[in-house]
């Protein structure tokens, strides 16, 4: 019987020869890699706010704001709730598996994490359960890739931030609006990259200890009615505005050449 012609021949993927030795290292680099993505997993699902929150609830945020002492480089938080430190050992212990998942890559498996950014990212750790070792990975062609990040959603596009309030929607700074008719309502924005909340929030509410700018702009959101965890959003939109155009300019930030800063220490002098 003869084969058909038309059907494109089956390619097989590069066979690896290894010694029994070698491939029970292998098996075990595995093995450990799996089981640290388990535990970012876990953690993520243990901790409040997702991975990149550091202060835990709006209580947590509270505490760390009012019983705070601040300084000129950030703040020094004394004793904690028992929910507040359990949140903060939480947030350590995922630190301190990705640090053990990225040295296990390092050693082992130093392609899956040139292929990421982030090796903690959802996409990053699905490859990894796939593929946690580069013997594992071998047969894995192009198409075969694009199928995985088609699965996961992934597009490869970059987001576009030729707005500041682009930056700050992906940092969920910003509120969700939403409209049905004669009824509109605003919301806290759930769905965002947790890490740039955590790193805007945390050196705008440090900030105001600094910047004579930026504690004004807190006190006026507080005296409004805002809790802190809101005036603290409030103050981190403002923030990403003038980050947004130093990065546009190329310049780095100066206080002398911020117009509400200026404005600012010219009220307080006057005062």
């Amino acid at each position: 019987m003869r084969a058909d012609r038309s059907l494109p021949e089956k390619q097989a993927g590069p066979r690896i020869a290894l010694k029994p030795r070698s491939r029970i290292i292998i098996v075990r680099v595995g093995v450990e890699i799996q089981h640290q993505v388990r535990r970012l997993r876990v953690l993520d699902q243990q901790i409040p706010g997702g991975s990149g929150e550091r202060v835990v609830g709006q209580a947590g945020a509270e505490v760390v704001a009012e019983e705070a002492v601040g300084t000129g480089h950030g703040v020094r938080v004394p004793a904690l709730p028992g929910r507040v430190r359990q949140g903060v050992l939480l947030v350590d212990a995922r630190v301190a598996a990705t640090n053990q998942l990225a040295a296990l890559l390092d050693a082992h498996w130093p392609g899956a994490k040139a292929i990421f950014a982030n090796i903690e990212s959802a996409i990053a750790l699905a490859f990894l359960t796939a593929y946690p070792t580069a013997v594992s990975a071998a047969g894995l062609t192009e198409k075969r890739l694009a199928m995985f990040c088609t699965q996961q959603g992934y597009s490869g596009k970059k987001p576009a931030f030729n707005h500041p309030d682009a930056i700050a929607a992906l940092a969920g700074i910003t509120p969700v609006t939403k409209a049905s008719g004669k009824q509109r309502g605003v919301s806290f924005r759930w769905a965002c990259n947790k890490r740039p909340r955590q790193a805007v929030t945390t050196f705008a509410a440090n900030s105001r200890f600094a910047s004579p700018w930026a504690a004004d702009i807190y006190d006026r959101a507080r005296a409004s009615g805002k809790d802190h965890p809101h005036a603290t959003r409030i103050l981190a939109r403002a923030w990403v505005r003038v980050m947004w155009r130093c990065w546009q300019n190329g310049t780095p930030y100066d206080p002398a050449l911020h117009g509400g800063a200026q404005q600012t220490t010219e009220q307080q002098l006057a005062a």
